[in-house]
């Protein structure tokens, strides 16, 4: 194999959706980023990022292919489609129909990308078999549908069946006769908008150092090599929050134990101080002028960190690897539901008795779209607009304004646009929400 790498064009040409573009690149930007941030095409969606979920498919000179996994400057010559280019308003093109009249969507955020798989899907074949759609569709994962109302649409696809049946006449109404949902037209055409869909004015852009150990002591972090970065604004840790004053996130939903006694959880810092409680948590961040370069500056973060005993089992949390003070052997709270004593009795005067060892093993819903925030700090009013993945609005109002000390709650408005897949994960609050908000006020 040569060594020799082809040049990469300090130009890059293409046609996209049936126009001639050009744009410059950068030799690590993706094709979705590109047509995400340079394009304004935000119907291709960031999912995993690492060619699994198939959010972001496109079509790539007639094949189906993930953006997050091609280059841009690979694209030169390339002939292009996106969502964004399958049909004209007002109108919708079969697959989307199809989709449309068969319920094949929900939260929206699989929808472009899957919409284009059926395309090379039917291409390919144009009367597949259910094992065939599902086998053409692996690519592409959806956490709403449980995927049977997509392979009906495919189906119905194939049959010439796609009309959305939006028939307005007088025999077409009342209770029983299906009503498109009002929100399936933009996502279907890659228009829905998500939170990082938003782009404000003098956006900055957040990325987080996190801990590679489960943990440790910090005893320092050094940010000058990150800060000399060409586009860092700003390197924020533990310590900058702590001469601020700013408060820490505490459980809203306590759980009394057997007797009585109140929980015993530690509260948790929006960015840890004094020590890191487990791997990923976040001691750092990074605020820049672009994505990039803030991902680039937090590999330049050096944390020294004193590692301390550790463990990750739950039969042995008593053996030494505290992770709070305020929680004496690892114990939050000791929890008792019905009649012990009763249930004792029981078990004494049964015939037969079974005993069985039981690990309940962690369990965490996982929506295609991932987290995002988006904090604008008005120092003109004391008031802000934070932009969250949130399925509880209202409550992550109470609590962020409760933790950072310096909004009050009637000055912080919480917008939660559209929503790609929560399954209960986007109700709680999350420190990098608070870290938003602590930045955008603070620069």
């Amino acid at each position: 194999m040569s060594d020799v790498q082809k040049p990469i064009p300090p130009n890059v040409r293409f046609t996209l959706n049936g126009n001639d573009i050009e744009l410059s690149a950068s030799a690590d930007d993706t094709l979705v980023e590109s047509l995400r941030r340079d394009l304004g095409l935000k119907g291709t969606h960031v999912g995993c990022q690492s060619a699994r979920c198939g959010a972001c498919t496109i079509e790539f000179n007639g094949l189906a292919a993930k953006a997050c996994t091609i280059l841009t400057h690979q694209a030169d010559g390339a002939n292009i489609r996106t969502v964004e280019g399958l049909s004209k308003a007002p109108d919708l093109s079969d697959i989307q129909l199809a989709f449309q009249k068969h319920h094949a969507l929900q939260c929206g955020y699989c929808t472009p990308g899957m919409i284009m798989s059926v395309r090379e899907l039917l291409r390919r074949n144009a009367q597949p078999s259910e094992a065939e759609i599902r086998a053409g569709l692996k690519g592409n994962l959806c956490r709403c549908t449980g995927y049977q109302n997509i392979v009906r649409a495919v189906k119905a696809l194939a049959s010439g069946d796609f009309t959305d049946g939006s028939d307005s006449s007088d025999d077409n109404q009342g209770v029983g006769v299906p009503v498109p949902r009002v929100e399936d037209r933009r996502f279907l055409t890659g228009r829905g908008v998500y939170c990082a869909d938003i782009d404000l004015p003098g956006q900055l852009h957040a990325a987080f150092a996190r801990s590679d150990v489960p943990h440790a002591k910090i005893l320092g972090i050094a940010t000058s090599k990150a800060e000399a970065l060409p586009g860092v604004v700003a390197v924020l840790t533990g310590a900058d929050l702590k001469s601020e004053s700013i408060g820490q996130l505490r459980c809203e939903w306590s759980v009394n134990s057997r007797d009585g006694a109140s929980m015993k959880g530690g509260a948790r810092s929006i960015l840890a101080q004094d020590k890191v409680r487990f791997v990923g948590d976040a001691y750092a961040v990074v605020l820049a002028e672009t994505e990039i370069a803030a991902r680039r500056a937090v590999k330049l973060i050096e944390p020294h960190f004193k590692p301390l005993p550790h463990n990750v089992q739950t039969d042995c949390a008593d053996t030494g690897a505290f992770l709070f003070d305020e929680a004496t052997n690892n114990v939050c709270f000791d929890w008792l539901f019905g009649d012990e004593a009763g249930a004792d009795r029981a078990i004494a005067q049964a015939a037969h008795t079974t005993s069985i060892v039981l690990t309940n093993n962690r369990l965490i819903p996982n929506a295609l779209e991932p987290r995002a925030a988006i904090a604008d700090y008005r120092p003109e009013s004391s008031s802000a607009t934070l932009y969250t993945t949130s399925q509880n609005p209202h409550m992550a109002r109470k609590v962020i304004a409760q933790t950072m000390g310096f909004i009050g709650e009637h000055n912080l408005r919480v917008v939660s646009p559209d929503l790609g897949g929560g399954f209960g994960s986007k109700i709680f609050i999350y420190p990098e929400e608070c870290v938003c908000l602590w930045a955008s006020r603070k620069l």
